[in-house]
């Protein structure tokens, strides 16, 4: 009721009051541009968190880091850029998380599926990557994802996330599982497509 009585008392037009209400999206909050020393801290410490350069040639690092630049500061030019080298045609319709989901899988060594999973190569991959011995089985499988990660972070110490722009494929990955905050942070902030589970 103190809302009403703030636009009473002021007089705001009905159609301020009506945009309020039937456009939820009327007041956008901005995030502040990211200065160039922002987002290589931010990918640099991204890197860290899922320990890619661990497993990655140092080159293989660098090039993630100039790709999600060029990205962020040229999406078109970057668009052409595939164009050019045959990876994307001109009907395309990437948007920037697209483009995040492409070098984000080339970094993480990821387990691509689609929402059949198979959850013997799923057990597998999630095995060898922790180095310890984890089985899932099919009606796991059929729960979804977020059933996966809460098993995996039970029984290690580890957990599963997803890089993803639609609902029917699959591109997961495993992170410790006490860095899964700061990745899911970090990824709000450079508009990373990685879902938590």
């Amino acid at each position: 009721m103190k809302f009403f009585r703030f636009i009473k008392k002021y007089k705001f037009p009905f159609s301020f009051i009506q945009n309020i209400f039937s456009n939820k999206q009327a007041i956008v909050v901005q995030q502040p541009e990211l200065t160039a020393l922002d987002l290589d801290n931010l990918l640099q410490e991204f890197v860290f968190l899922t320990e890619a350069d661990e497993f990655n040639e140092p080159k293989t690092v660098q090039e993630f880091i100039a790709n999600s630049k060029y990205i962020k500061n040229n999406l078109d030019d970057y668009f052409k850029l595939l164009i050019e080298e045959g990876c994307a045609d001109e009907v395309a319709n990437f948007n920037e998380a697209a483009y995040f989901q492409y070098v984000l899988s080339s970094l993480l060594f990821t387990y691509e599926d689609d929402w059949k999973q198979n959850y013997q190569s799923l057990s597998d991959y999630i095995t060898n990557e922790t180095g310890q011995e984890f089985t899932i089985s099919a009606h796991e499988v059929q729960n979804g994802p977020e059933t996966i990660a809460k098993k995996l972070e039970q029984e290690t110490d580890y957990t599963l996330m997803n890089v993803a722009v639609t609902e029917t494929e699959n591109s997961f990955f495993i992170c410790l599982k006490n860095r899964k905050n700061k990745i899911v942070a970090l990824a709000k902030q450079l508009n990373f497509p990685i879902v938590n589970y």
